[in-house]
């Protein structure tokens, strides 16, 4: 089993910005739902998304071919042992890799927030890298579960200890609160034992409320953070090795 692992240093300097400004490739995001109320009781749902709704985020690297950058991007990979290739998905033309990591503690964020990411790295003739993490998964806990990967890459807790996927909005149906329902005990795991009634209360980790309106900005930049420094990572190791 890979057991979750922490923010490196480098890492975290960066999100404290003790490494000087970090640049913004992707966003979090509230969108409104085509269903006004779907099967997970939202009617606007988050995501991550590369910057001013361009399908890709683009890494540049003007005169430099596309094997020259795979090669960067596989030396890369073979630097960042926490970072896992998909070889069965990856080719000259694309190369996806996976990482688990942790996003934020409950002191910091109401839950411990840990993510699981996927890289869809584009190398291109043009000298670019597209870069797209939207199949992404964040998970949160409030009991102190290790959290770990399987085997066929789902996301298990050791002694079965409750965690629940992140959920970036606030349920827009209220009656999901009601700790007794059985609608409840599905939505809110283990949370239903805390018996809170409010979105505020039984969702403080959340980034939205049911409206898409940003109720947790700490969160939001947390998040942010996590997913713009494997693109600024990526860049600089790129930059230095293409300069």
């Amino acid at each position: 089993m890979i057991k979750l692992r922490l923010f490196t240093l480098f890492f975290f300097c960066l999100s404290m910005g003790i490494l000087g400004a970090q640049e913004k490739y992707f966003e979090l995001v509230a969108e409104k739902s085509t269903n006004s109320f779907n099967e997970k009781g939202y009617t606007y749902f988050g995501h991550i998304k590369p910057l001013n709704n361009h399908p890709y985020a683009i890494l540049h690297f003007e005169g430099i071919s596309k094997t020259e950058l795979h090669k960067g991007i596989m030396d890369y990979l073979k630097e960042r042992p926490g970072l896992v290739i998909k070889p069965k998905y990856t080719n000259e033309h694309l190369i996806i890799y996976r990482d688990f990591a942790t996003i934020g503690s409950k002191e910091q964020c109401f839950a411990d927030l840990v993510g699981l990411v996927y890289v869809y790295a584009i190398p291109e003739e043009d000298g670019t890298i597209k870069l797209d993490m939207s199949t992404s998964d964040l998970f949160a806990s409030v009991n102190n579960a290790v959290l770990r990967i399987t085997p066929d890459d789902n996301v298990a807790s050791d002694a079965d200890v409750p965690f629940n996927e992140y959920k970036y909005v606030q349920p827009a149906d209220q009656t999901y609160l009601s700790s007794g329902s059985t609608a409840s005990r599905i939505l809110l795991g283990s949370r239903t034992k805390r018996k809170k009634h409010s979105l505020k209360e039984a969702y403080p980790d959340s980034v939205f409320d049911p409206e898409g309106n940003v109720v947790n900005a700490t969160n939001k930049v947390l998040i942010e953070t996590f997913f713009n420094n494997y693109a600024e990572d990526l860049h600089n190791y790129l930059k230095a090795r293409f300069k």
